[in-house]
């Protein structure tokens, strides 16, 4: 059994200071990657691929969306889409890989997903930076490591 403790300061889990932390590899990652992007209030940055056709979602309604996560290395954490799953080496025959679904503002999905979901339109589609504060905190979850911010690439496919 490994036990783990941290002499680290009382800031070490203050979501201010991680959103200031995050913000500043996002806004490196952007630059080096060339990305002209767009700030929403929340933090995220992000990057509208694809105009749809002007109906955004609304918080209550149901959406279908397609959609890609990788930490901002390159490690693919996981997606909806079959194909990309194979690229990536992640392909799992027990899996369906169909578009997701959820009700905006419906707390099921963490909160950057919403917010990105969110800034689409139907039939757009867009590259979303996640500060770690709007994803999986100072926990992480699965293959993503604590405090890590986020790469979204969300399709939205259908609003209910």
């Amino acid at each position: 059994m490994i036990f783990m403790f941290s002499c680290g300061d009382a800031d070490d889990d203050d979501p201010v200071t991680q959103l200031a932390i995050d913000i500043n590899l996002i806004d490196a990652y952007a630059a080096e990657q060339g990305l002209d992007v767009e700030v929403d209030e929340s933090g995220i940055r992000y990057v509208i691929n694809a105009e749809g056709n002007g109906n955004f979602p609304e918080r209550g309604e149901n959406v279908r969306v397609d959609y890609e996560v990788f930490l901002l290395d390159g490690t693919f954490i996981d997606t909806s889409i079959e194909q990309t799953a194979r690229d990536n080496g992640a392909y799992n025959a027990q899996r369906s890989y169909v578009p997701f679904a959820f009700e905006i503002g419906g707390g099921r999905v963490i909160e950057g997903f919403d917010i990105g979901t969110r800034l689409l339109s139907l039939g757009g589609a867009g590259t979303f930076l996640l500060p770690s504060t709007l994803a999986y905190g100072n926990t992480g979850s699965g293959s993503v490591p604590a405090k890590a911010p986020l790469i979204f690439n969300i399709t939205l496919i259908e609003i209910d």
